[in-house]
């Protein structure tokens, strides 16, 4: 029987895809597709306030914004 992974390790797991499809990325326009698709698909978490892009990993931007309640972390 498997059991479904916290939202602990969902966090860790959706981190853990984007760095690896983003470390694979050779060029400017394949980070930029990673990256919209990862936002898109609430791998990764955009600052409102500063537009700057998050790891699920992590709870605040560096503006101090809080991540998303609505995201798994």
């Amino acid at each position: 029987m498997s059991t479904l992974p916290t939202l602990d390790e969902e966090a860790q797991n959706r981190t853990a895809a984007v760095i690896a499809l983003l470390a694979e990325c050779v060029t400017t326009n394949e980070r930029s597709a990673v990256t919209r698709v990862a936002l898109r698909a609430e791998f990764l978490w955009r600052c409102h306030g500063c537009k700057e892009n998050h790891y699920l990993s992590s709870d605040t931007c560096t503006c101090g914004a809080k991540r998303p309640a609505h995201l798994p972390g």
